[in-house]
């Protein structure tokens, strides 16, 4: 990005008894005006309807004409970088998030687990990254991301509902022994999971857990249905059912 021209006070003046003439300037010095801190708001309306869409978005979040922002600027912020065409280098985002604060919607789906969780130990990121980055790491497939997610006293509660009927038992556990962790969540996921281990659980219960939102409480109830059609033996019943 090219630094921006230089403009003062006296530069505006010309333009302030015909405010349509700035569109007929180069990009580079309605930008620069756009950017200015004195630019008053006639101009700034003006520009707003600017072609060169850069300028346009200078001139719509320039305080004079968008006001100050005492609530919520940091999600405006991560809006305007999450619409911005960036473009993308996990390298360089990675080896800067191992000394200061990197927006999580600058990685791509591509970069691997363990620097994110790196990112979560870093002092100066953000609250707001570091719960963003929990969720993300809550989604991998594999199980230490999901683990350390698990554990942490920060990740929300929704999150943990997601995880409290994990396939993983270590997972399941942190969840069940994070503090964060409301008691009524794993009342509901051993609940279900009783019902669904049960012999003796009906097919109509058994059809309704089959909506569980929990992936664990799914496969014992798939193998209570398996057990039931192919009249499997209780105690290899419970052998199966003991691996999750």
């Amino acid at each position: 990005m090219q630094p921006l021209q230089p403009v003062s006070g006296s530069d505006l003046q010309r333009f302030l008894s015909a405010p349509e003439e700035l569109l007929q300037e180069s990009v580079a010095l309605q930008l620069a005006i756009a950017s200015f801190h004195q630019t008053p708001r006639s101009l700034l309306e003006i520009l707003v309807n600017s072609a060169d869409a850069q300028v346009a978005e200078a001139a719509s979040l320039h305080v004079s004409f968008a006001g100050e922002i005492t609530d919520g600027w940091q999600q405006v912020v991560d809006e305007i970088l999450q619409q911005r065409q960036l473009g993308q280098n996990d390298r360089l985002a990675v080896e800067l998030l191992k000394i200061g604060t990197v927006p999580p919607c600058f990685f791509s789906e591509w970069v691997p687990a363990e620097p994110l969780i790196q990112g979560l130990r870093n002092p100066q990121m953000p609250l707001r990254y570091r719960l963003q980055l929990l969720q993300r790491l809550s989604q991998e497939p594999s199980l230490e991301p999901r683990l350390q997610v698990a554990e942490s006293p920060e990740t929300p509660s929704t999150v943990l509902e997601q995880l409290a009927g994990d396939l993983e038992l270590p997972v399941r556990l942190a969840v069940k022994f994070n503090p964060s962790c409301p008691p009524p969540l794993i009342e509901l996921v051993e609940g279900q999971y009783a019902v669904a281990s049960d012999w003796n659980t009906d097919g109509e219960q058994l059809a309704m857990l089959g909506q569980s939102p929990w992936a664990w409480i799914r496969l014992t109830q798939i193998l209570q249905l398996v057990w039931k059609l192919f009249a499997i033996p209780t105690h290899r019943l419970a052998h199966l059912l003991k691996l999750f």
